[in-house]
């Protein structure tokens, strides 16, 4: 008799909500205060402030409020988390209006995968989550 084992699937917008409704977003263990790396990077691939920029995996990331400051203006933060995106949105407030907020799961997309070509993709905490040849 063959033995059957269930694996588990992990409800990930639940999982991620949950640790950011549960946590300061400062206190978080990918949490970068000093986006100042990210930056330079970005600015060492030449793009301007005009070019359509894709933070996927935003979460309440600080980068949106640098790349605001900076005078870019096309961004698109994404993430699986609405309590993330909300966060972020309020920390920022009257700016919110120049990003585009999607909600969306990067490995079962409804929304990414129907957007205009951007210019630039940041990454800063998302790809090794991808385990699985289907993420």
């Amino acid at each position: 008799m063959q033995k059957t084992i269930e694996i588990e699937r992990i409800d990930f917008k639940s999982h991620w909500n949950e640790a950011y409704s549960t946590v300061d977003s400062n206190k978080l263990g990918w949490y970068e205060a000093d986006v100042s790396p990210t930056m330079s990077l970005i600015q060492k691939a030449g793009v301007g402030p005009n070019s359509r920029i894709l933070n996927v995996g935003a979460g309440s990331t600080t980068l949106i409020d640098c790349l605001l400051d900076h005078g870019y203006n096309n961004l698109l933060a994404t993430d699986i988390s609405d309590v993330a995106l909300e966060k972020l949105q309020a920390r920022i407030g009257n700016l919110q209006t120049k990003v585009e907020w999607i909600v969306d799961d990067l490995t079962s997309s409804t929304i990414l995968h129907d957007i205009d070509p951007v210019d630039l993709w940041v990454d800063r905490a998302v790809l090794h989550f991808f385990t699985e040849e289907a993420d």
